[in-house]
């Protein structure tokens, strides 16, 4: 029997990613995700601990996977980006779990730390949300205007700016009211345009 607070987070047929998702918060957030249906994707620097927490997670009954990668390397932040896509076709939740820090008095960390610490935490988790080239947001729309069975010759609305969120959003939005995709693109406001809004603001 399914309970009230199953039904309220199912993430059935979602692909959910962790990254550091091999032990601590992650692995517990991995747990969590796939228990409420979703296909989870691990990722973390340790290929041990990687396959370690698979097989746990599996005896649980949590449908993962796991694909290592480092978060300060941008290509492969790509690479696992691709290899996520090409095996599942999508990613519907992103936990940006994974950070590094020194347990160490500041004037004890050297300049080599630090730029650790500001390429996992702050450039790996910003490219993680990084606007997809032309060529990527082509493929974004072709996979999507399959998923909702959407005509591919009909003209695709200006994507600039856009993530394949708000690609998804159009191709859905259209399905759903038979609009054709510029049409329904009217109603998409991408999530850059919001953020630097935000930031404006400050």
């Amino acid at each position: 029997m399914t309970s009230p607070m199953q039904s309220m987070f199912n993430l059935d047929s979602k692909v959910a990613l962790v990254s550091g998702g091999s032990r601590g918060l992650g692995f517990d957030m991995a747990r969590a995700l796939g228990q409420a249906g979703a296909r989870v994707v691990i990722t973390a620097r340790k290929v041990d601990e990687l396959q370690e927490a698979t097989s746990q997670l599996r005896s649980e009954g949590v449908a993962v996977t796991a694909l290592a990668s480092d978060l300060a390397d941008i290509d492969s932040l790509r690479e696992l980006v691709t290899g996520i896509l090409e095996g599942h076709g999508q990613i519907d939740v992103l936990v940006n779990n994974a950070g590094v820090t020194w347990a160490a008095p500041a004037e004890e960390i050297t300049p080599k730390a630090w730029q650790r610490v500001v390429d996992v935490n702050l450039t790996g988790t910003l490219f993680f949300l990084d606007l997809p080239n032309r060529d990527e947001r082509r493929a974004i729309w072709n996979l999507y205007l399959e998923a909702f069975d959407l005509d591919r010759d009909q003209n695709l609305p200006s994507d600039e700016s856009w993530t394949g969120a708000e690609i998804r959003s159009c191709c859905r939005l259209a399905a759903l009211l038979d609009l054709p995709l510029t049409e329904a693109a009217r109603n998409i406001v991408p999530v850059a345009v919001t953020a630097n809004e935000s930031v404006d603001r400050l």
